[in-house]
């Protein structure tokens, strides 16, 4: 599954962005500081957090750690087998799902989005291409008309906020393109929001229902899934179990975000 994922996000970071020159050699990593890591996970009052789980590998060393509880009522520890929300990873098997469609000539990277989601985006725009979403080269413009939770606070004030995908593409519809698509690259979740959807319109069937089927059963991800009916709600992204401790860690079972597809957000907010 590494090798897969690795290799389609080499194929989405190349796919309509110019080629750069290699990079130098980057300078080896100090060794861990198992006293700072485990400082870093214990502090859950910079942002007010219940929990974290942390876990480092590679040239430098390995450490897992975690703080804080799964339950608050229980105040059960947080345990390496808990399960998470994998947040924008979700765009990842997202992108997976799309190149297979690429691959098997059901849309093309150069397909205009508006021929296949023809009521979505605006026609004043500038043609935006499948390539573009899957880059985040789109220029799509700001959103308008959402709350933007700045503080604990106002993130549990908008936790049950539902969108549905279609209300939520609207919503970044209004204002002109922020540029030319392709000319410039910015990250939104706007974009996967769109992938999703077309992944809905190419297959007829929720986008989280061809992540199982494409990606989660071949690859026996048994403990990963799509929540909120599979992919149905616009507030699905996939979670799994962290697997933190020992063995490969895992994408959570699901999450939730601003559109299918997304992730990243707190679960609820603007999905």
């Amino acid at each position: 599954m590494g090798v897969t994922l690795a290799g389609t996000a080499a194929l989405v970071a190349t796919a309509a962005l110019p080629g750069r020159s290699a990079a130098a050699s980057p300078t080896p990593l100090p060794p861990l500081d198992p006293g700072a890591l485990r400082a870093a996970i214990d502090d859950l009052e910079h942002p007010p957090s219940t929990a974290a789980q942390l876990r480092v590998g590679g040239t430098a060393g390995d450490w897992y750690g975690a703080s804080g509880v799964a339950d608050v009522r229980t105040r059960r520890p947080v345990t390496a087998h808990d399960k998470v929300r994998i947040g924008s990873i979700t765009k990842v098997f997202v992108a997976t799902v799309v190149l297979q469609l690429v691959a098997e000539g059901r849309v093309g990277l150069e397909t205009p989005v508006r021929s296949v989601l023809p009521a979505l985006l605006p026609a004043r725009f500038t043609p935006l291409t499948v390539a573009h979403l899957l880059n985040h080269t789109s220029g799509l413009p700001d959103h308008v008309g959402v709350p933007e939770p700045k503080t604990a606070e106002e993130v549990l004030r908008h936790r049950f906020d539902h969108w549905t995908p279609r209300e939520w593409v609207a919503t970044a519809t209004y204002g002109p393109l922020k540029f030319t698509p392709g000319s410039r690259q910015e990250y939104r979740g706007i974009n996967y929001v769109l992938a999703a959807l077309l992944i809905d319109e190419l297959t007829g069937r929720p986008y989280g229902k061809a992540v199982e089927a494409r990606i989660l059963s071949p690859w026996g991800l048994a403990h990963t899934a799509c929540p909120a009916g599979q992919g149905t709600r616009a507030n699905s992204e996939l979670t799994a179990p962290a697997r933190c401790g020992g063995g490969a860690p895992g994408p959570s079972d699901h999450s939730t975000s601003p559109g299918p597809g997304d992730g990243g957000l707190p679960p609820s907010h603007r999905r």
